[in-house]
């Protein structure tokens, strides 16, 4: 549960919540819709909530999430709170762009992720690759995001905040 977020049972009004939407482009052509609540801004970036059940993708949530958007930056942060699978996710991005009702993002195919575990890997490497050659991700996009993968995978490793424990207490 997100420390001041609404509960999941609606035992805490969120009407003082903004709701916001997320968007994930996938190029070529795919894009997600996230429905999320804006909890606050700070030096970190933007933090949203999306409780179980909100609107997601094609269907609804199962779990809590938190979201970290860093405008400027060219990734955006997942905590997935999935029993059995609890992660931090890292999409590496082109740098997300504010929108009329929200955020949006150019997924670049790479992800930075620390399972509960603790294992930290660099996923969809082959689909990264695949879009490059297809001219889906510029030369020097593909740069910055190997680049951007790399440095967050070292910061999930060494459990860096705000990827440490910062989202998981907001989350709680």
């Amino acid at each position: 549960m997100c420390a001041g977020c609404p509960r999941r049972r609606g035992d805490r009004s969120s009407n003082n919540l903004v709701h916001v939407k997320l968007l994930k482009i996938r190029p070529p052509a795919a894009i997600s819709s996230y429905e999320v609540q804006q909890l606050d801004s700070d030096s970190d970036g933007d933090w949203h909530y999306a409780a179980v059940g909100s609107e997601w993708d094609d269907g609804t949530l199962a779990f809590d999430v938190l979201v970290l958007v860093r405008p400027g930056e060219w990734a955006v942060t997942w905590w997935l709170d999935e029993p059995g699978d609890r992660r931090v996710e890292v999409d590496v991005c082109l740098p997300p762009e504010r929108t009329p009702d929200g955020w949006s993002f150019v997924d670049l195919k790479l992800d930075a992720v620390r399972h509960g575990s603790g294992d930290v890997e660099i996923q969809d490497r082959e689909e990264f690759e695949e879009a490059r050659r297809n001219g889906l991700i510029t030369a020097r996009d593909a740069e910055v995001a190997l680049t951007t993968a790399n440095s967050m995978a070292d910061k999930l490793r060494r459990h860096e905040e705000p990827w440490g424990d910062e989202g998981w207490s907001r989350l709680r």
